[in-house]
């Protein structure tokens, strides 16, 4: 029994500790985002982070000289500079004491910390909404609602996600509406003066604080009407004025210190923001005009914000409320608190209405954003009207509670799968430079390569705005959509996949997955989602593959220095967030890749022309099936090629190359490689070289593994010089460097550039369709020194499902001489774990006796299947002549247990020692 009365009083609290970590999930959702870069959630986010940074040096005055800045309200910033200044002095202390001999660790930024008070103050909002309700209507299930709602507000949510003053309007008013709960069992004159303090703190935090002394008045109005207590009310009310000056003054220290220029600033910036972006026709209209079309105009996108559920059910609320009030005031005109709870009611309800209405009739334009503060009233508006629906039956209360909570829901999922985004504004940003060698044009013009606007008129106001993608270097993009030369990954991670407008060399629909990570793309269609395909490209590791995007779902092993196209098909899911006004409406899927084994690469492949080409460049040999280009396109593409960026390094410092000095023979550029596909290239490298220099440039595999190095260029001479050759590469190796190497003199290099030689590839598959001369460069793999292995024909393999496809010991072997062998083992469904640390062994037996070991890593038999180049280990030394049983198995480097074998040709003693029998050889004398 006690168990079960504790639980029963745990309920409630468990019950509303939910909801507040409901609110702080989706208030916290990507809240740092732009932080780094620059990018504000909103514009009056510096202003108001300046202020902080003032307040904490004790500048309590300071002016910019602009009405941006100047008479702007920055209460909320005291309150803010009053709670960092100890919490930042509690950690500076604490860093000083754990890390007294080390260099005290970076300060965050002061953005992020006003940003996360401003989730603290949202979820004061949270609770205080929550004991408002019920104060004012003692059931625990309206509180519980009145919290879900004020959780998942999409408006709350947002404004807890700037470093603005708004929330100081939402805690401040949530503050003040309880003051006036209590005045009802309290007393008017003690109360309505702390009741006016919070409202003039609201307006110190932003002028639309001004508002909250509407409930503040209709409370008083209608408790004189009621009680016919004119003159205590009166009194009351004058209590109430003193203390909203006393608030304003409290949080605007510049009444205090330079009131004067306080006042005049504050004037000007109230006529500033009034007709702030309002065009000149909506402020030349007449006054009766401006207000009709705040109504038909306006009013429909702050109820939309605001919920249109919450609303209409807040109106029902209020009505019921007038009709109680009536009714109580016709019965007795005492002031006990069942009549100043029914006053107090129509006060609450009435008051976003009013706010409302005032609002959209006095300034020209205006955002959802900026209400956040009637959001708590309507909601207590909301639940009231949900309370009254309940006089009739529970059926009609829960069908109203379902339809706010219903309506409310996908608005919170939306906004919050949206702030957990990375802001298509910033992605603008840097987009041109990324992709172009140019800027983007000052006057926007028809030459729109690419819609990247991800949500119309948003909650937020900021983020997401209306963004195109233009180049003054447009040329043939919007007619070929995408030239018919290789790609290389867009080298930033921001998040988005707009499969709109062309594909360009440095190709943001291609990107690379890194070893047993996980990695999630949104794709935005702006128009019916298309058929999609999937390109997955390998470098010198296998890769397991798992892909779900749109309700398509595929699982892939893809073996080393491979590629393949999955056909997904149209997507069957996408998001279309509510309320969008974007034209062509914009739907979203999200792609998310997991990758086992080695790195992996994917692209996004939106039509059969990018499927056609992503084969070409892979070595796969597809002809094509129509016109490449026009021939006399080859020179003017090419050139507009050679304006996109594709691979250059430019380092901070030149890199050294001496013969002499070992540690500088040779350099690598890039540092952490790159990926190339197959195609004609040109390399440029900017050098400064001594007499008598000679250097070296070379294609080499990164990690070298099998790979011999392609020859690319060689230079011989001296001066600053700029040198460039063209060179073929076939599709392996797929990730690799250029590596300078320096065979005399000494030289330094400032640069590198490599590029898609457009005029080669566009002259050569235009031959090949027209004569069947396949081009050189379109291989798998290099051409080698090949000597034929009989593929092997033993149904048996490793665990994981490894199994060999060629191997070759050779017959004869001298012992201490370099040996020469072919083994070639393939991936199967199953992972590899710890891909690193796999080894192949070959134990050479004599009369049943292991006698020597080799040993090389597992990777290198991957690599090596379907090339056809021997591996070149180190001899063996001490072997007497004579003839040798060869066994090969895998083993773990770090277990240090083979690998068992399986299969129907596999006998009992292979199984047993686990290792295979591939044949005998011959140690010559």
């Amino acid at each position: 029994m006690y168990i079960m009365a504790r639980s029963r009083r745990m309920l409630p609290l468990a019950i509303v500790s939910g909801i507040l970590i409901m609110g702080w999930a989706l208030r916290m959702g990507g809240l740092w985002r732009g932080i780094d870069a620059g990018m504000p959630s909103h514009p009056d986010e510096a202003k108001q982070v300046r202020a902080v940074e003032q307040y904490l040096r004790g500048n309590l005055i300071f002016y910019a000289g602009n009405l941006f800045y100047d008479g702007y309200p920055y209460g909320l910033n005291c309150v803010d500079a009053v709670i960092l200044k100890p919490l930042l002095a509690v950690r500076a202390g604490w860093a000083r004491l754990t890390n007294p001999a080390e260099t005290p660790i970076p300060e965050p930024s002061l953005t992020a910390w006003v940003r996360g008070l401003r989730v603290f103050y949202g979820i004061l909002v949270i609770g205080l909404g929550m004991a408002i309700v019920r104060r004012m209507d003692g059931a625990a299930w309206r509180m519980w609602l009145a919290g879900l709602l004020m959780a998942m507000a999409p408006v709350s949510v947002a404004v807890a996600h700037s470093a603005t003053g708004d929330m100081g309007v939402d805690l401040l008013v949530s503050v003040m509406l309880l003051i006036l709960v209590a005045t009802v069992h309290g007393s008017l004159m003690g109360l309505l003066p702390v009741a006016g303090l919070a409202a003039g703190m609201a307006y110190a935090c932003k002028y639309n604080g001004l508002l909250a002394v509407l409930a503040i008045g209709v409370y008083g109005v209608l408790e004189a009407v009621r009680t016919r207590r004119v003159r205590p009310m009166i009194t009351s009310l004058a209590g109430a004025v003193g203390g909203f000056l006393a608030g304003v003054v409290l949080l605007t220290p510049g009444f205090l210190l330079d009131p004067k220029v306080t006042w005049r600033n504050m004037v000007a910036n109230l006529a500033f923001i009034r007709d702030y972006d309002a065009s000149e026709a909506v402020l030349a209209m007449p006054w009766l005009q401006q207000v009709a079309r705040g109504f038909t105009n306006q009013m429909p996108r702050l109820v939309s914000g605001l919920g249109w559920g919450v609303t209409l059910l807040a109106i029902i609320g209020l009505l019921v409320a007038m009709v109680d009030w009536w009714r109580i005031r016709q019965a007795t005109a005492s002031d006990e608190p069942a009549g100043r709870m029914a006053t107090l009611r129509v006060a609450v309800l009435v008051f976003p209405f009013l706010a409302l209405g005032i609002s959209v009739a006095t300034k020209p334009e205006v955002q959802p954003f900026h209400f956040s503060y009637l959001q708590l009233p309507l909601v207590i508006g909301a639940v009231s009207g949900c309370a009254a629906l309940a006089r009739r039956g529970r059926f009609p209360a829960l069908v109203a509670g379902a339809i706010l909570l219903l309506e409310v829901t996908p608005s919170a999922l939306v906004e919050h799968w949206f702030w957990t985004r990375p802001d298509n504004v910033q992605w603008h940003a840097t987009m041109v430079p990324t992709l172009f060698n140019g800027r983007e044009p000052a006057v926007p013009g028809r030459e729109d390569l690419r819609n990247l606007t991800l949500e119309g008129n948003n909650v937020p106001v900021f983020r997401n705005r209306h963004r195109v993608l233009r180049s003054e270097f447009v040329g043939d993009w919007r007619r070929i959509q995408q030239a018919p030369v290789p790609t290389v990954p867009y080298p930033r991670d921001d998040g988005w996949i707009f499969l709109n407008g062309p594909v360009f060399p440095r190709n943001d629909r291609l990107f690379k997955v890194d070893a047993d990570t996980v990695r999630r793309k949104d794709l935005a269609f702006h128009g019916p989602p298309g058929s999609l395909s999937f390109g997955f490209r390998t470098a010198s590791y296998p890769a397991w593959i798992e892909l779900e995007c749109g309700g398509f779902r595929c699982v892939t092993n893809l073996p080393a220095q491979s590629q393949v196209t999955v056909m997904a098909g149209i997507p069957r899911t996408f998001r279309a967030p509510s309320g969008m006004t974007t034209n062509p409406p914009v739907s979203f899927a999200t792609l998310t890749v997991k990758v086992q084994g080695g790195d992996a690469w994917v692209e996004v492949l939106a039509d059969a022309r990018q499927q056609m080409i992503f084969d070409w460049f892979g070595g796969i040999a597809t002809p094509p099936e129509a016109d490449v280009l026009p021939r006399d396109a080859g020179e003017r593409l090419d050139m507009e090629v050679q304006r996109c960026r594709f691979v250059d390094e430019n380092p901070g410092h030149a890199m050294e190359l001496d013969a002499v000095d070992t540690e500088r023979f040779r350099v690598c550029w890039p540092d952490d490689a790159m990926v190339l596909p197959a195609g004609s290239y040109m390399v440029e490298a900017w050098l400064n070289a001594e007499r008598g220099t000679t250097v070296d440039l070379a294609l080499e595999a990164y990690p070298k593994g099998v790979w011999e190095p392609i020859p690319v260029l060689s230079f011989d001479g001296a001066g600053k010089v700029r040198i460039g050759a063209r060179f073929t590469k076939p599709y392996a190796p797929y990730r690799c460097r250029i590596v300078a190497t320096c065979r005399t003199g000494r030289a330094r290099i400032h640069g590198l550039s490599v590029r898609p030689d457009t005029a080669r590839l566009v002259h050569d598959l235009n031959r090949w369709r027209e004569t069947g001369g396949k081009p050189v460069w379109l291989k798998r793999v290099p051409d080698g020194e090949v000597e034929p292995v009989p593929a092997w024909d033993r149904q048996v393999q490793f665990e994981n499902g490894v199994r060999p496809v060629a191997v070759k010991f050779p017959d004869d072997m001298t012992a201490g001489q370099r040996l020469r062998l072919t083994c070639e083992l393939v991936p199967g469904r199953d992972r590899v774990t710890d891909l690193n640390e796999q080894v192949v062994f070959i134990h050479l037996l004599q009369g049943g006796k292991q006698v020597a070991a080799l040993q090389f890593p597992l990777m290198w038999a991957f690599e090596s299947a379907g090339i056809g180049r021997p591996l070149e280990l180190a001899g063996v030394e001490g072997l007497s002549p004579g003839e040798y049983d060869v066994r090969l198995g895998v083993y773990s480097m770090r277990t240090r247990k083979r690998w068992a074998i399986t299969g129907q040709d596999a006998d009992k003693r292979e199984c047993r020692e686990r290792r295979m029998v591939i044949g005998k050889t011959r140690v010559l004398p």
